[in-house]
């Protein structure tokens, strides 16, 4: 697990802080963590949460499964690990239950509970701890690519975020007690099955919001007594990733599995359960059947139209749907669904591959989030750790000429630092390369330095804010 590269970090490593950069970096902590967890003493216990259930993992499976293994080893040296997930309110995490957390569970070793809050357009956060011993943090508050993430050995920081995650589990829910999202059985029966290059899979026992028409999402958003700004700023974020989404899928041509228990409740309920998060709700919201049904004919011409070679519905019993002119034919242990296009059954759409990246992202990026209320000022508290426990590290180690460089000298010089060149800087900050080589002379000239050579060797000792 040990392949650290200089590349990820942000200009500072100390023996009791590190700060990384970007998704690569955050894998880069993840892998100290794992480190530190397969030294523990079989005594201590880890904590874990992460907004999006640690979605960047999956941009590379090989480091998915690698990590996952080296996990689930690693437990082997700890009491136990208590997980605080946020997957029972999104569609996000399927993946992550079938390949990721259902053979951590099955460990023995873990405690799940399930964020209770949830808000639109906060921070990610993503928190690691071994008790008082190590803590990973890291704030996600626009791409992934712009998550930084710290990791701390000192102490009196470690005990402090242990605060903040027993806060949070507070505010949670066992994940026992969520049979209706977290069905492992389910899981594991799907895990099984084989899973084509681009296959999409489907679960659970509530619809998902996903590829609601705007204005079938916008007349349930009325329902649920909302205030018209609020109404608008949801409505704002779902379009946006529908549209992406539509996009993405028309370039697609996938196989689909779904399972599904919802079938009775399609055909005689006069109102359908879905899943609240893309309405921003932190529980179930109930839509009227007509607009379900309207959701249901807008999927059906959508996934007929991206040419999906097979569906497979797989139900507990045989169900004949009459209310809906179709029927489920039985077929071994699966049932075969023949198209109609008035009606099209779907439950929790996501792609085991590349799509998780290309899809899902777009369409939860600014909708999807469980932060706590007492992490919702993660900038404040970003800034004040800076400010406190990094004070003393910069002056210690921060050389006095790094400040006769200018904001913009700065920003260049860790650009250079990156590793990119004269064009890129220009294409970045959006100024002609004349210009970017009169800043690097005059960098140069100031630091009293002739060479890109000297510049790293100067500031691999040095913080540059």
């Amino acid at each position: 697990m040990h392949n650290y590269t200089r590349e990820n970090l942000i200009d500072s490593q100390s023996g009791d802080i590190s700060l990384f950069k970007g998704v690569a970096g955050r894998r880069q902590a993840f892998k100290m963590f794992l480190d530190e967890i397969s030294q523990a003493s079989g005594q201590e216990d880890i904590l874990i949460t992460s907004s999006s259930d640690l979605l960047w993992l999956s941009q590379d499976n090989a480091f998915l499964e690698a990590s996952r293994d080296y996990f689930i080893k690693s437990l082997e040296k700890v009491r136990k690990a208590t997980v605080l997930h946020s997957f029972d309110r999104s569609v996000s995490n399927l993946v992550y239950i079938i390949n990721y957390w259902v053979p951590i569970y099955l460990s023995g070793k873990v405690e799940g509970h399930v964020l209770n809050n949830y808000k639109p357009n906060q921070p990610k956060i993503t928190l690691f701890l071994i008790e008082n011993r190590v803590c990973v943090f890291s704030i996600e508050s626009g791409s992934m690519e712009d998550s930084v993430t710290f990791f701390f050995r000192r102490k009196e920081i470690v005990c402090s975020y242990q605060k903040v995650f027993y806060l949070m589990k507070q505010n949670s829910i066992p994940i026992n007690a969520l049979s209706d999202f977290c069905n492992f059985d389910y899981f594991l029966e799907l895990s099984n099955l084989k899973k084509l290059p681009g296959s999409y899979f489907a679960c659970f026992n509530t619809l998902t919001a996903l590829m609601m028409p705007p204005s079938v999402y916008e007349k349930v958003l009325e329902s649920l007594n909302l205030t018209r700004a609020v109404q608008k700023e949801r409505l704002s974020a779902y379009t946006a990733g529908f549209k992406q989404l539509t996009k993405n899928i028309a370039k697609f041509r996938h196989n689909v599995v779904i399972f599904t228990d919802l079938m009775n409740s399609l055909s005689c309920d006069e109102k359908i359960k879905y899943c609240g998060i893309e309405f921003f709700e932190d529980r179930h919201v109930f839509v009227d059947k007509k607009l379900c049904l309207e959701h249901l004919q807008f999927l059906y011409s959508t996934i007929k139209s991206s040419r999906l070679e097979v569906i497979f519905i797989k139900t507990q019993e045989y169900v004949k749907l009459s209310d809906f002119n179709f029927v489920l034919k039985e077929n071994g242990n699966s049932i075969t669904y023949r198209y109609n296009p008035a009606r099209q059954c779907y439950d929790f759409f996501l792609s085991g591959s590349q799509l998780i990246t290309d899809t899902y992202t777009m369409l939860h990026k600014n909708i999807m989030d469980s932060v706590p209320s007492e992490m919702r000022s993660c900038e404040e508290l970003f800034s004040q750790i800076h400010q406190d426990e990094f004070k003393h590290t910069k002056e210690l180690r921060e050389p006095h000429v790094f400040s006769v460089l200018t904001k913009k000298e700065k920003s260049i010089v860790k650009m250079l630092l990156d590793g990119m060149s004269v064009r890129s800087i220009s294409y970045n900050e959006k100024i002609s390369e004349n210009t970017v080589k009169t800043h690097i002379r005059n960098i140069y000239h100031k630091l009293e330095i002739n060479s890109k050579y000297e510049l790293i060797k100067l500031a691999s000792d040095s913080i540059i804010v």
